[in-house]
C-alpha cells in the first residue's frame, strides 16, 4: 500500500485534467480546419478539371453535355470566369449569340485584365454584325495577350 502512495504522489501528469482536455480539443479543431482547406484546394482543382473536360468536349462537338457540364461547375462557384468563358464559346457555336455576350461582358467587366473574356466578347460581337465594336475588343484582347488565338482567328475574319 505504501508503494501505490508512492507512486501516486511522485508521478503526476504535467498539467492539469482541464487544461490537457483543451490542448485535446485545440489539436482535434486544427487538424479539421487543416483538411477543410485541403477539401477547398480539391475542389477548385476538380472544377478545373471539369472546365477543361468541358473545352475539350466543346472541340468535338459534343455542345449540348458540354453546355450542361459549365452549367453545373457555374452553378457551384459563380465566379468562376474560365468556366463562363467557356460557356461563352460554347454558346458563340450553338449560335446563341445573346447569352454568350451576356456572358463575357460580365467577365470583361470584372476582370479588365482578362485577354480571353475581350476575344469572346469580339466574337460574340462579329457574330452580331458589329463589326466596329467587334474589332476594338479583339484589339484590346491581342494588346492584353499577343498569344490569344481566338482573337487573331477573328481578326482575320475582319
Amino acid at each position: 500500500m505504501n508503494f501505490r502512495i508512492y507512486l501516486t504522489s511522485s508521478f503526476r501528469f504535467p498539467f492539469q485534467r482541464q487544461k490537457f482536455g483543451g490542448l485535446i480539443l485545440f489539436c482535434c479543431l486544427a487538424t479539421g480546419f487543416a483538411s477543410a482547406n485541403e477539401s477547398v484546394g480539391q475542389t477548385s482543382a476538380e472544377l478545373r478539371r471539369l472546365v477543361k473536360q468541358a473545352e475539350k468536349m466543346t472541340r468535338r462537338g459534343d455542345l449540348t453535355e458540354a453546355e450542361k457540364l459549365l452549367r453545373g461547375v457555374i452553378e457551384s462557384n459563380p465566379k468562376n470566369s474560365a468556366a463562363k468563358l467557356a460557356l461563352g464559346n460554347n454558346l458563340l457555336k450553338q449560335r446563341r449569340i445573346a447569352e454568350a455576350y451576356t456572358l463575357s461582358v460580365e467577365v470583361a467587366q470584372t476582370e479588365p485584365k482578362n485577354s480571353r473574356a475581350f476575344a469572346v466578347l469580339g466574337a460574340a460581337l462579329l457574330n452580331a454584325g458589329k463589326f466596329g465594336d467587334a474589332k476594338i475588343s479583339l484589339i484590346n484582347a491581342v494588346n492584353l495577350n499577343g498569344d490569344e488565338a481566338l482573337a487573331w482567328a477573328n481578326l482575320g475574319l475582319l
